[in-house]
């Protein structure tokens, strides 16, 4: 008999315990204190602490954390897990009694007039896909929409607003370029908005204000008062102790929903989006974007990597990767001459680096073979620098850039061909990220390559070469050749 079975037969409780929970505010959710041992591991996740050790030193040890806290006469949690404690209870044979729940808020019919971009494009209404993340968002008013890159997200966003026409909306995100993408978009279709960031101040008095999370800190008193949040790249909201988390505890919005390709990938990063949003109330995946025809199949390419360098035995991974990734000469040859073939068969190639020393060994390798200019984008650059490359690159100016994580998200170039993955790595998110930049379909493009490096020269690197590997076969993307795919575009 486990304790839960045990307390309830203390208390001579029936086969269903019944957990009263009182939904406080839309940030918190309290319940009564004796039943923490019951819904303990519901609301808790693993993960993994440095603790000191018998031999004075220290070592990594496996702890459980909560996401309660008792405070006075109440055991808190934030409303956000209520639909997870629902169903680890469900699973338990507990059933929670939900009290002070608010009713949905009013709105209207998502509405977007036809407009002609500046650009020449002409919006005339919702795709199907589009209007039932919108229809998700605005019935269920709090959660994440799960969607991926290049499913039009601007229209989602601008169509939750319209849905929504008298409520106070703060649209937040952490690099300038989304907002300022956003607030492009939002010009065209004549909403009133203002800014709170990328050096601009024109937020007071407006109903609509898009903010990075560095500008909001610094006025956080004047946006308490907010009623619809809309959080960009919502995978950073991936811990309780980061600023997204500090900030959106201290705002009560009560329709909360974020927008991800990319979910978290531990439990507790996960939890801690959940606990600011909900979980995913509206997905739609790459496979049925490609499925819709909206995007450009990714096709993938399997480069080997000649093993010249000796670092098997180094257990410091930073100096693993320097050796064995950015110092690397015959991988970095690999990759000058796979840019050379790609470009001179005209096909625009971006090439993802993580380490700004890495982009710069490329860029200045290149110049030795090539006259071809090939810039290296980096976060050192003015942005101004960095908004010209874009625009080059964009137009077919230029046929590469090489660029590091400031054009792993908020970059939207639709001429991309190829991606060449030249940082390597594990991460789900950051390798769904470098594909996701080559998505967007054009009429010349159906299909984007994404050349890959197998490392074979250190056990790390070989489980990370099978990390994504298992990503491109979960998603069924198709194996090829770069000659191969330069075939079938002709």
């Amino acid at each position: 008999m486990d304790e839960r079975q045990d307390k309830r037969s203390e208390e001579g409780s029936k086969d269903v315990l019944e957990i009263p929970v009182t939904i406080v505010n839309p940030i918190w959710c309290a319940t009564d204190p004796k039943l923490a041992p019951y819904i303990k591991s519901g609301l808790s996740y693993e993960t993994e602490v440095w603790l000191p050790n018998r031999f004075g030193s220290r070592s990594k040890e496996k702890s459980i954390k909560s996401m309660m806290k008792k405070t006075g006469r109440a055991l808190y949690f934030h409303t956000g897990l209520l639909p997870r404690l629902v169903e680890f209870c469900s699973q338990n044979e507990m059933e929670v009694r939900v009290t002070n729940a608010k009713p949905r808020i009013p709105f209207k019919d998502p509405f977007l007039p036809i407009t002609v971009f500046s650009d020449g494009r002409v919006f005339k209404n919702f795709r199907a896909d589009q209007l039932a993340l919108v229809d998700q968002a605005v019935k269920n008013q709090r959660g994440i929409i799960k969607a991926f890159t290049g499913f039009g997200k601007s229209i989602v966003i601008m169509g939750i607003m319209s849905a929504f026409p008298d409520k106070k909306i703060l649209f937040l995100c952490d690099k300038k370029g989304l907002l300022l993408q956003l607030a492009s978009d939002l010009k065209e279709f004549k909403f009133k908005f203002g800014i709170l960031g990328a050096g601009v101040k024109t937020w007071q008095g407006e109903r609509i204000v898009l903010a990075t999370r560095q500008s909001l800190e610094k006025e956080i008193e004047h946006f308490k008062n907010v009623e619809v949040i809309l959080l960009d790249e919502g995978h950073h909201c991936n811990s309780r102790k980061s600023q997204y988390f500090t900030l959106l505890e201290q705002i009560p919005a009560p329709i909360r929903l974020a927008f991800t390709a990319t979910l978290p990938d531990t439990d507790e990063k996960m939890m801690a989006l959940e606990a600011m949003f909900g979980p995913v109330v509206a997905e739609v995946s790459i496979a049925d974007g490609e499925e819709l025809g909206i995007l450009a199949s990714p096709k993938i390419c399997v480069r080997e990597v000649p093993q010249t360098v000796r670092i098997r035995s180094v257990k410091n991974y930073i100096e693993a990767y320097n050796r064995g990734v950015v110092e690397n000469f015959l991988r970095n040859q690999e990759i000058v001459k796979d840019i050379k073939f790609l470009t001179e068969n005209n096909l625009n190639t971006l090439v993802m680096v993580s380490r700004v020393e890495h982009g710069k060994i490329i860029r200045d390798m290149f110049r030795e073979v090539s006259d071809t200019y090939v810039p290296f984008v980096h976060g050192n650059l003015s942005d101004d620098t960095r908004e010209e490359f874009k625009k080059v690159f964009k137009t077919g100016e230029i046929k590469c850039c090489i660029a590091n994580v400031v054009w792993r998200e908020a970059i939207d170039i639709p001429a991309i061909d190829c991606i060449l993955n030249a940082s390597g790595g594990k991460s789900e998110i950051m390798t769904l990220q470098t594909v996701g930049r080559g998505t967007r379909k054009t009429k010349d493009k159906n299909e984007v390559l994404i050349v890959e490096y197998q490392d074979n020269i250190h056990r790390w690197f070989e489980a990370h070469f099978e990390e994504r590997m298992k990503i491109y076969r979960d998603n069924n993307w198709e194996f090829l050749t770069m000659t191969e795919f330069i075939q079938r575009r002709r």
